[in-house]
């Protein structure tokens, strides 16, 4: 299996006007994306900068949509994917989400019509397992605010390996399913380094991601979702806010050595950046 971080940025991307200390090529972000190469050809969400994505990392075709949520940074590219319709004949799309989520989606205007011409709904249930060609896909249940109607998390099988792709999440209803077995790569959503007082949009700091990472203890760790919000409060971790790559990955090595978490250490890309590629 092999796997291309589209897009690793927050829903604005990075950097803006808040966020403009880049040292290198890593700092620039697009909306966070996933493109997974396994005998079928799998994007997770579509964000509104598919279209320069896919031209980038020369995205032939897809043969599989998975959509964690609604969110405009996750859905907005969904209208780009005319393209693969023009291009070949007959071209449909199984489009695989929450069933509140694709009722949430047919009732917006300007998206409807795709249902009618090249997205083939397809429900999934949360903690129900469902094969993708000679993958085996579980979607989780997970919390990531009341305006977003059945958000989900991915559990991806390759045989003995195992990828658990977040998403966007404040929390996880239910993770039995996520640790029936070991985790081979975590892809967990770090939108904040420290928690904010206050976590109206439902997202997930590297701060309360410590708690899963250290529960589930998966083989390799990469972070993804990275925001713009610069966190002041009293329960901020003891180091500079991170606003670069660079910052993250010293600052995210200095908590893992500080916890015991030692075996990431080793691990080149823990802070995912896009274009990046992995195997599983």
């Amino acid at each position: 299996m092999k796997i291309i971080f589209l897009g690793t940025g927050n829903a604005w991307g990075l950097p803006n006007e808040i966020i403009q200390n880049t040292t290198d090529v890593k700092d620039y972000r697009k909306r966070t994306s996933l493109y997974i190469e396994s005998g079928k050809n799998i994007l997770i969400d579509c964000g509104p900068d598919f279209k320069e994505q896919r031209i980038k990392y020369e995205i032939k075709n897809i043969d599989a949509l998975l959509l964690t949520h609604t969110h405009q940074d996750h859905t907005g590219g969904l209208d780009e994917l005319n393209i693969y319709r023009r291009a070949y004949k007959n071209w449909k799309l199984p489009t695989y989400a929450h069933t509140d989520a694709i009722k949430y989606l047919k009732e917006k205007k300007d998206l409807n019509y795709l249902f009618d011409s090249i997205l083939i709904e397809k429900i999934v249930t949360p903690d129900e397992s469902f094969p993708l060609d000679n993958l085996l896909v579980t979607p989780f249940k997970t919390n990531h605010g009341s305006f977003a109607p059945g958000s989900v998390g991915y559990i991806i099988d390759e045989k003995d390996k195992r990828i658990v792709y977040t998403s966007d999440f404040s929390s996880i209803v239910n993770d039995a399913k996520i640790k029936e077995k070991n985790i081979d790569k975590l892809v967990i959503e770090t939108n904040w380094f420290s928690e904010p007082l206050t976590n109206k949009p439902g997202h997930m700091s590297f701060q309360n991601a410590l708690k899963y990472i250290e529960d589930w203890k998966p083989k390799e760790v990469y972070l993804t979702h990275f925001g713009d919000e610069i966190i002041q409060n009293e329960k901020i971790l003891p180091y500079k806010n991170p606003t670069n790559h660079k910052e993250w990955d010293e600052a995210v090595r200095q908590e893992f050595t500080k916890r015991g978490l030692t075996q990431y250490l080793k691990q080149e890309n823990i802070i995912t950046f896009d274009g990046l590629k992995i195997e599983l």
